[in-house]
């Protein structure tokens, strides 16, 4: 079994229960943990692996995991390409996955911006043949 949990870096509140959860599946399946951090082009950040690692190894008590690292315009499109790549039998989302420069444009657009701007969660739900679990 195989386990996907994209996370965001720095490591929140949201990102600490999605990781936490992630480790339980995986720890209760015997299955293999992949961590996927999404690297938008447009907040240019320039996170290294081995720093992500080490604050992941810290929520997740060592527990063995695969680290990638994507870069892209848009999360949900990563995440379900990844998704594709790694066939993981389950999808670990936490809540309100959404970039800064979506939430801005989605503020400005308030009319249309459901339409143009799906949240994370329901667009990998749609596409992704795979089960998912979302953390609140």
């Amino acid at each position: 079994m195989k386990v996907l949990a994209p996370v965001r870096y720095p490591i929140l509140e949201q990102g600490r229960r999605t990781l936490i959860k992630a480790k339980e599946i995986a720890l209760e399946n015997e299955a293999e943990l992949v961590i996927l951090y999404v690297n938008l082009f447009q907040d240019g950040d320039d996170i290294k692996k081995i720093e992500l690692r080490r604050e992941v190894e810290r929520l997740i008590d060592g527990y063995p995991a695969q680290y990638i690292i994507k870069e892209g315009f848009l999360v949900e499109e990563v995440i379900l390409d990844e998704i594709v790549r790694q066939n993981p039998d389950l999808v670990v989302l936490g809540k309100n996955q959404e970039s800064k420069w979506k939430r801005l444009l989605k503020s400005l657009i308030k009319t249309e911006a459901n339409r143009y701007f799906p949240n994370v969660e329901k667009y990998i739900k749609d596409r992704a043949d795979t089960e998912i679990i979302v953390v609140d």
